[in-house]
């Protein structure tokens, strides 16, 4: 009766927990679309994304220590592209950040944008 009881509060864990990962592959999805941008103001990139929350960060063009641009051929098919930011940080660990879903034109001017350091 104890191993019965035991079995169905895990399988009534096990599908509130699958469902709660289908549900959150959509709506990351689908937000991430809606809200991953950025802003270019002159020395200063705004990045916005989209994880649980809406995240917006500030990065200076000089603190930037590699910018990389990466097109799968879905994407190259929807002229979209993914840009990932590696970031320095104190000392010396430093952060990465991905834009999923890019217009190419995009990530291409915020290359240029990083290149063009004075």
């Amino acid at each position: 009766m104890i191993a019965l009881a035991i079995l169905f509060i895990g399988l009534l864990i096990y599908s509130i927990l699958s469902w709660y990962r289908f549900t959150y592959e959509i709506t990351d999805h689908d937000l991430r679309h809606q809200d991953g941008g950025y802003h270019i103001d002159h020395k200063k990139l705004i990045v916005r994304y989209r994880h649980l929350s809406r995240v917006t960060m500030i990065i200076y063009q000089h603190r930037l220590q590699a910018f990389e641009k990466k097109q799968h051929k879905l994407q190259a098919t929807q002229k979209l592209a993914t840009m990932r930011l590696s970031i320095t940080g104190m000392l010396g660990i430093g952060t990465h950040y991905q834009l999923k879903d890019l217009d190419v034109e995009d990530v291409d001017r915020l290359g240029d944008w990083y290149s063009h350091q004075d």
